[in-house]
Formats: structure tokens, C-alpha cells, sequence
């Protein structure tokens, strides 16, 4: 049992299962094949750890899915622990009983919101494949225990839940081994069905098909950041004063926004799924903004007192003494205006009214000479 946590609900809540694979000890240098391709990876764990660990702390009260649990396989070198609690290891087996155990903790209620997340090596034949930590353990067949990723989100029709979420933050590439191979090799972990009804499916993806996911040694992935951003408020919208919410909807474009915006270029998020716009939860207060901000021509920012006002007052949210790069920092979701003053007379004062929306905004503000 891996279970981290778990609350006796009888109301809708949110059930994840959030798995995390970093140690491949059937993948090594000299095995030949496809066991070459792979190796340990750090990346995965704390990805799965800090997924775990933001849902404990932001999900547990809300106020449309509130936590109903977490289930948690990551590999360690020895005991791996959570709060505390022992999590076991993300072989095939364990995976499979844990998500036959999260199935039926997400079929307990219609209004349930599944959350299934994997991290860890990846490829593609015939669709996405996530390779568990004894991927290889038999040669011959060497993607024998590989996770077929469509085939088990189609078996998730006979689930109850009527919102289920698939975040897999893997590579997608396709090894030539792959190439020469007939058929499509791996096992779903539950057998595909028909749809025996509407579901909400939003499947992201971390990478296109043929491409790389990008991590960082030691810390989380640059797709898991992304997804917590996002999940946080990056993907809220306002639906009716005062209340912000992220849907299902808003995930995938944000996540990419989110990864243009720090610059990961290479890497673009893949939506699939029947979407159409459930909300998953609700944020206590407005979500903050990141925004860059600059003068144009840009040579005006070294002489330019920068400053956020909120709409309808003269209360001043934040302020910036000139310099010459781009203004970077966040505000609380709202109207301001943006204005810009000069001591020097070179140029002249300017104003200009912004809404500041998640996921972020850029904006040069246009400014004459004096």
C-alpha cells in the first residue's frame, strides 16, 4: 500500500495517483538494445514528491474537489518515505495494483476528479508508452511491462468519475529498435473500452510526438513546474467576482504559455482528450501575475520612474526606479495603470490602462520624446 493520503469524504473530492520512476537498474551501457537508451534519472522523483506534496498543501480544502487522496510510488536508492509514511516502488506490478486501487476510490462518485501523473523515461510506438523502474527485467521482450498510455485512459470509460486528468511528463521519442519492431509493445493497465458516456479526458502531454522532456539534475522538471504554476493560478480564470477557477480548458495552453514564457523553446506541451471545460478547483483569492514590462523606444527605460496604480484609486500596487532593463516582477490579477515619468524631460510622461490576466503580460509603453 502506498497511500499518503486519505480522508473519509462522502462529497466529491480529487483521488491522485502520482508516480514517480528516477532508477532503471535493467537499463545500463553493454546491455545492448534498447537497455542502452535508458538510465537513472533525478529528475522524476522530486518531480513527483513536489507534485505529491502541492497537492497535500492546496488542494485539501477546496472548495470543488477537495483532496480525497493520494496514492505515491517513486524509486529510491533505500527506503523512500512521505510524511512519513513508506512509499513503495514504481514497478509494474505496484503500479498496476495501485491504480486498480485508485479506480475504485474515483468510481465512489460521479462528481470525482481523477489525477493520474507519471514521470520518468518515455517513448512512442503506436502511442505513448512510460517505461516502470523494471522495464527490461526480461531482454527479449524488453518493453513487455511498458504502460500503454491512450489504451488505459480509454479503459477509464468504465470509471464513474466524470472528470479524469492524465498528466505524463515523459519523453516521446522513438528508439529504431522501435522502428523494426511489429506491433505495439507494452500492456494497458485496464482494458480499453468504448466511451459509455461523456467523459472530461484533458491529457497533457510534457512533449510533442518524436521529442524530448527536458529535467533538471536534482530538481524538478520544467513540465512539472508548469503544471503546479498553472494548477496554482497561471490557468485561472474569473468567473464571477470574487471567485477565480481553474477548468480543464485553460491547463494545456497555459502550460505552454508558461514555457514559452521562461524561455524552454524546444519543449511544447501536446493537449488531448475531450475537454470542455470542468473546473477542478477554486482559489481563495485572486492569482498573482507575472509581467514584463517596458518602455518604447526601449532607451527610455533608464531614464523612467515605472509604477503600477490600481484602477478606480491613487493607491500606487508597486513601484520601479529607472534602469535600463525590462521590469519584471508579479501583481494580483486586476486593472492598473501603467505609468511612466521623467525627471530628465527627454521624454514625456505617459499612462496607459492594462488588465493583468494570468498566465502573464508583456506590454511596451509607448512614450515621446520631450
Amino acid at each position: 500500500m502506498t497511500m499518503v493520503v486519505e480522508r473519509g469524504v462522502d462529497e466529491p473530492a480529487m483521488h491522485a495517483l502520482v508516480i514517480g520512476v528516477g532508477r532503471y537498474p535493467y537499463c545500463a551501457e553493454g546491455r545492448g538494445g534498447l537497455a542502452e537508451q535508458f538510465s537513472d534519472v533525478s529528475s522524476p522523483v522530486v518531480s513527483a514528491l513536489k507534485v505529491a506534496r502541492w497537492l497535500v498543501a492546496e488542494q485539501g480544502e477546496d472548495e470543488i474537489a477537495p483532496l480525497g487522496s493520494v496514492e505515491l510510488l517513486v524509486s529510491d536508492t533505500g527506503e523512500q518515505r512521505f510524511e512519513g509514511v513508506a512509499v513503495e516502488a514504481p514497478t509494474f506490478d505496484n503500479i498496476k495494483a495501485a491504480f486498480w486501487r485508485w479506480y475504485e476510490r474515483c468510481g465512489t462518485h460521479r462528481d470525482n476528479v481523477a489525477f493520474f501523473f507519471f514521470s520518468g523515461h518515455g517513448c512512442a510506438k503506436g502511442g505513448q508508452l512510460v517505461l516502470p523502474e523494471d522495464v527490461g527485467e526480461y531482454p527479449l521482450n524488453f518493453l513487455g511491462n511498458a504502460i500503454r498510455i491512450e489504451e488505459t485512459r480509454a479503459g477509464m470509460a468504465t470509471c464513474r468519475a466524470h472528470t479524469q486528468c492524465f498528466f505524463i511528463d515523459a519523453c516521446r521519442t522513438v528508439p529504431d529498435e522501435l522502428l523494426r519492431m511489429a506491433g505495439t509493445p507494452g500492456q494497458f493497465l485496464i482494458p480499453p473500452c468504448y466511451s459509455t458516456g461523456f467523459r472530461e479526458t484533458p491529457t497533457i502531454f510534457a512533449t510533442g510526438p518524436g521529442d524530448v522532456a527536458f529535467g533538471r539534475r536534482q530538481g524538478p522538471t520544467v513540465f512539472t513546474g508548469a503544471l503546479l504554476e498553472a494548477l496554482g493560478g497561471q490557468a485561472a480564470r474569473q468567473v464571477r467576482p470574487p471567485h477565480w477557477e481553474v477548468s480543464t480548458e485553460h491547463l494545456g495552453p497555459t502550460i505552454d504559455r508558461l514555457l514559452r514564457w521562461y524561455g524552454q523553446l524546444v519543449q511544447r506541451p501536446v493537449c488531448d482528450g475531450t475537454v470542455r471545460g470542468q473546473p477542478i478547483r477554486r482559489l481563495e483569492a485572486p492569482p498573482r501575475v507575472p509581467f514584463r514590462l517596458g518602455c518604447d523606444p526601449q532607451e527610455a527605460l533608464s531614464a523612467a520612474k515605472l509604477s503600477l496604480v490600481r484602477a478606480f484609486s491613487s493607491e500606487v500596487a508597486l513601484r520601479r526606479e529607472p534602469g535600463p532593463g525590462i521590469w519584471e516582477d508579479e501583481v494580483r490579477a486586476d486593472f492598473y495603470r501603467l505609468r511612466a515619468s521623467f525627471d530628465s524631460g527627454e521624454f514625456t510622461d505617459a499612462a496607459e490602462d492594462l488588465l493583468f490576466h494570468p498566465p502573464g503580460i508583456e506590454f511596451d509603453l509607448p512614450v515621446r520624446c520631450g
